[in-house]
This record gives structure tokens, C-alpha cells and sequence, in this order.
């Protein structure tokens, strides 16, 4: 699969030290080619000062439709521009 698609992508609603992100880095690091790349998404290892509901969290965070678009978007640009 690895060889198949060169860019993963995690996604987490929580934060990303420690989640499915940290797995699958470990799980590149030994079993994956190097030219394999991954971008984490999810809440930053920082405090989050900021109040709302879930949606309103998410769009802050970039994690709604919206800034994941952009996200994805960026992610491939680096690599296939």
C-alpha cells in the first residue's frame, strides 16, 4: 500500500502527540520505504484558548471540510509541484 500511496494523511479530532499519526509514523520508521510521506491533522500539543461548539472548534483548527481541502491541497503541492 505503501508503494501504492506515496502520501498518507491522519486525521484526529484529539491531539496528534500519541495518536494514529504517532502509530503510523513508528510503523514507516520500520516497515515502509523512506519515500513514503505522511501529514498529521488533528488538535496541536498546545493549550486551545478558544471557546464554541464542535463545528466552530473544527473550522478554527482548519479541521473542517474547508481547511482540510486547503490542507490536502498544500500537502500534495509540495510534493508533486
Amino acid at each position: 500500500m505503501a508503494k501504492r500511496f506515496p502520501l498518507w494523511i491522519s486525521l484526529e479530532e484529539h491531539g496528534i502527540v500519541g495518536g494514529l499519526g504517532s502509530a503510523l509514523l513508528e510503523w514507516l520508521a520500520e516497515y515502509a520505504e523512506s519515500s513514503l510521506q505522511l501529514r498529521r491533522l488533528g488538535v496541536p500539543d498546545s493549550f486551545i484558548n478558544v471557546l464554541g461548539n464542535q463545528e466552530y472548534i473544527r473550522a478554527q483548527l482548519g479541521l473542517d471540510a474547508k481547511g482540510l481541502y486547503k490542507s490536502i491541497l498544500q500537502f500534495n503541492s509540495e510534493h508533486y509541484s
